[in-house]
């Protein structure tokens, strides 16, 4: 009888833990609900409404793939009908300055070869700087060991230019990246 008492009891508490995750969504939801509803007030009178994206949007930005017949009983017109009108509708306007898909994969193939470049070379600083300064340390002769560290030191210097310009590079493809979101170039473009 031991034996069935814990299946039981599981199969009995299944339920109350299902409505108390419910509860919680409820209540989620409700919060999130009072949290846009004071950003809107904070907004002021003047401010506009937030966007609401439909259906419709995507089919005309061309994000969403849908058969002509499913658009046209999404808008309420009858299955056929835009075969018959002229195409008068225009093509949706391409986003200002997303321009050439090939110049801005040639945009990002560059930024990220100069990157890879600059890591590469600070790198082989890297491990230059590491190769002098195993050197220093195996020198007895302070002459030996000077001119050891006035190259360990000029190497260091490089290689801390080295980083800095793989700094601004990084950067640079993380502003190309945002620049090109705003022009509405698809991510693709830049893989």
């Amino acid at each position: 009888m031991k034996l069935l008492t814990p299946p039981i009891v599981l199969a009995l508490a299944w339920p109350a833990a299902e409505t108390a995750a419910a509860q919680s969504l409820i209540e989620v939801a409700r919060q999130e609900r009072l949290r846009r509803e004071a950003l809107v007030r904070q907004a002021g009178p003047d401010a506009a409404p937030p966007r609401v994206y439909t259906d419709a949007d995507l089919v005309f930005s061309g994000r969403l793939t849908m058969r002509v017949d499913d658009r046209e009983q999404d808008a309420g017109a009858e299955p056929g009908a835009a075969a018959t009108e002229p195409a008068t509708r225009a093509a949706p306007p391409e986003a200002a300055g997303a321009g050439d898909e090939e110049r801005w994969r040639n945009r990002m193939a560059e930024a990220r070869q100069a990157l890879e470049g600059a890591e590469r070379r600070a790198a082989e600083l890297q491990t230059r700087v590491n190769r002098l300064w195993a050197d220093f340390t195996a020198r007895d002769d302070p002459a030996q060991r000077a001119a050891i560290e006035q190259d360990r030191v000029a190497a260091l210097d490089e290689l801390e230019r080295t980083e800095a310009e793989a700094d601004d590079l990084a950067r640079a493809i993380t502003d190309l990246r945002d620049e090109a979101r705003r022009a509405g170039v698809p991510p693709g473009w830049l893989r």
